[in-house]
């Protein structure tokens, strides 16, 4: 069944009942003359039927359907627990970037306390006498054998 676009329009406008008088009659004579045209406007109420039925059954909802529906409505959250939800959500949510916060400053902290950030290990600054009068200090606790200030025996002797 090949039929041109326009005689496809005139099937669906004869089953509509769209056609004037006149139309109709000269519609009539060309399905009883042309077969194409027969087997067409056949094919066409065949369809228009299988829809009609399918869509008298697909209507007609199962026994019971309203009370599950509305017992399933019944068993959604109120506006009232959903706003609450959505507090302690937020509420969370800020305490987290809080502790992340917290978290980066005391590495960074940790960082730069331990001379890992911006200029190196810390270093002890002592002028030149401080530093001979401590070393001074510690040559005659070796010599001692390591017994002046808290110095254990068992310290290697430094020559």
């Amino acid at each position: 069944m090949n039929l041109s676009h326009r005689d496809e329009l005139l099937v669906q406008r004869h089953l509509d009942g769209a056609l004037s008088p006149t139309d109709a009659a000269a519609f009539a004579a060309r399905l009883a003359a042309e077969p194409a045209l027969r087997e067409g406007h056949a094919a066409a109420n065949a369809m228009r039927g299988a829809f009609a039925a399918a869509r008298e059954g697909a209507l007609r909802p199962r026994a019971g359907f309203k009370a599950a529906v509305l017992a399933a409505v019944r068993q959604l959250p109120t506006r009232l627990q959903l706003e609450q939800a959505d507090i302690a959500a937020r509420t969370v949510r800020f305490c987290r970037r809080l502790l992340l916060a917290a978290a980066l400053l005391g590495s960074i902290g940790f960082a730069v306390g331990a001379g890992l950030l911006g200029g190196g290990a810390p270093t002890m600054q002592a002028s030149p006498d401080e530093m001979q009068r401590e070393i001074d200090r510690l040559e005659a606790i070796v010599r001692a054998g390591g017994q002046a200030g808290g110095v254990e025996k068992s310290a290697p002797r430094v020559r």
